[in-house]
């Protein structure tokens, strides 16, 4: 009875040995799995993540450049759709004598081209005009680095950024036309220019007219605020007296 009961007892061991190595070697074995299978785990969610940053700034850097465009029209028309010119005022000088410089769609475009340039650091902006919108492409670079447990994803993004702004541009210099057609007709006749939609104040006993144009047409898509173009003619522009005059 003594001897069966210490045979089951060393039976017992040896099972239980038996059952510990093995399960220590599928231990060993799962574990390498497991390991590999959360590496993978974080690098798709590195990637994810860093793909979720990269749209982010995207979409943050499309709405600033439409928020650029708004403040860039503002700033142009209160400039008369130019950027350096002899000025009255603030106001830009259109058109002195005989000397006419009314700004053309293609210049204003430019200038507008020039502005956003100014105000944007990095690459190069390529500004165009097509189906009433303002098109804006830029080659777009970044690189998006994301660690996590030993695992380091890189996401790049190497594209033409294309950010479109619907304003009537091309109303900006038919609306300018405007106001060479009344200097035609009427000359510093102030009563001859009755327009609504401009607002004069004369100086230099009516010789220079500084002028503001408005347009219902031409609120400004991104701020809802009034488009307001400053301009300035002078009747009497003697270029002895005053110097030359350049567009």
């Amino acid at each position: 009875m003594f001897c069966l009961n210490k045979k089951g007892v060393l039976t017992t061991y040896m099972l239980i040995f038996v059952i510990l190595s093995v399960g220590m070697g599928l231990f060993f074995f799962t574990g390498e799995d497991i390991e590999r299978y959360y590496t993978l785990g974080d690098l798709h969610i590195n990637l994810l993540n860093s793909y979720g940053l990269a749209e982010k700034e995207l979409y943050v850097y499309d709405e600033n450049l439409k928020i650029k465009i708004s403040d860039s029209i503002q700033t142009l028309a209160s400039k008369g759709g130019v950027l350096e010119r002899d000025s009255i005022g603030g106001y830009s000088y259109w058109q002195k004598g005989e000397i006419k410089c009314y700004p053309s769609q293609e210049l204003v475009l430019n200038n507008l081209g020039d502005l956003l340039n100014q105000e944007d650091s990095s690459s190069e902006l390529e500004v165009d005009y097509v189906g009433g919108k303002i098109l804006v492409n830029q080659e777009y670079n970044q690189k998006y680095n994301q660690e996590l447990s030993k695992i380091n994803s890189e996401y790049i993004i190497d594209l033409t950024l294309r950010t479109d702004y619907d304003y009537p541009l091309s109303l900006f210099s038919e609306t300018v036309s405007v106001v060479e057609m009344l200097v035609e007709s009427c000359g510093n006749n102030i009563t001859c220019w009755g327009h609504n939609d401009i607002s004069l104040e004369t100086i230099d006993q009516g010789n220079i007219f500084k002028i503001e144009l408005t347009s219902q047409d031409m609120k400004d898509f991104w701020t809802d605020k009034e488009v307001v173009i400053k301009g300035a003619i002078d009747f009497e522009y003697n270029p002895l007296e005053e110097g030359n005059f350049q567009c």
